[in-house]
């Protein structure tokens, strides 16, 4: 009966959600990366870190590293260094494959392209966290994350009424935010992809067309405009 006693004891600690909790070392990345090593110690960011390596790094990248860390140009900044990826395979060699390190000393970003950092830049992104103290923390970890689809996004094809402009604003940042890199514009009420679609775009319209570009340049989203030229054929 005493071992009973102990092995439902045991049973029911283990199902606490406070014990589960302080086993999973690990935080919740989207999209999970392919490989993840992570420790259970932290590094305090309590210093400014410094860029190292590439000249011009993607500055849309470089913009979200400087949101999740303190930045300095003193002398005892830590370095982060951005280089290219030494040859690992070919899964490594996919556009948007990064290789991010993080150690008490340093931060080391391998990278293919500009995806590749801005993407590297999400993961760190979501790894930053807050201790007891309210001190920034980083996790001493080693990820390597490349896609296993080529062409990840979503066409806005359907008839009815279409995505505002500030829907598709909001549609790209999520893409860039999720590392997907494909929006297909194809709406099949705007006429001018469809049944005017050798007409241009009247001027205010068309300043909508080149918002949504740049938006998507900024996220690392290939920005593609279809037509829908069958009324017209005859």
């Amino acid at each position: 009966m005493r071992i009973l006693s102990n092995l439902l004891l045991m049973l029911l600690l283990c199902s606490m959600p406070w014990i589960g909790k302080a086993q999973n070392l690990s935080p919740e990345l989207f999209p999970q990366p392919q490989h993840v090593v992570i420790s259970n110690q932290q590094c305090k960011l309590t210093e400014g870190y410094a860029l190292q390596g590439l000249s011009n790094p993607d500055a849309d990248a470089v913009k979200l590293l400087k949101e999740a860390l303190p930045f300095s140009q003193t002398g005892k900044a830590r370095p982060l260094e951005i280089k290219k990826v030494k040859a690992k395979g070919p899964k490594m060699e996919r556009s948007g494959a990064y290789i991010l390190d993080i150690s008490k000393k340093k931060i080391t970003i391998e990278i293919i392209d500009d995806r590749s950092l801005f993407y590297a830049a999400q993961t760190l992104k979501q790894l930053v966290s807050y201790n007891e103290a309210g001190i920034r923390t980083l996790p001493i970890c080693t990820i390597a994350d490349y896609p296993d689809v080529l062409f990840r996004g979503s066409v806005e094809g359907f008839y009815g009424t279409p995505w505002s402009h500030a829907d598709r604003i909001s549609q790209l940042r999520f893409y860039g935010q999720s590392k997907m890199n494909t929006y297909i514009y194809g709406p099949k009420d705007d006429p001018y992809h469809s049944a005017n679609w050798r007409e241009p775009y009247p001027a205010d319209q068309a300043a909508q067309i080149r918002e949504l570009t740049a938006e998507a340049a900024r996220n690392k989203v290939d920005f593609v405009w279809a037509i829908h030229p069958g009324q017209d054929i005859q």
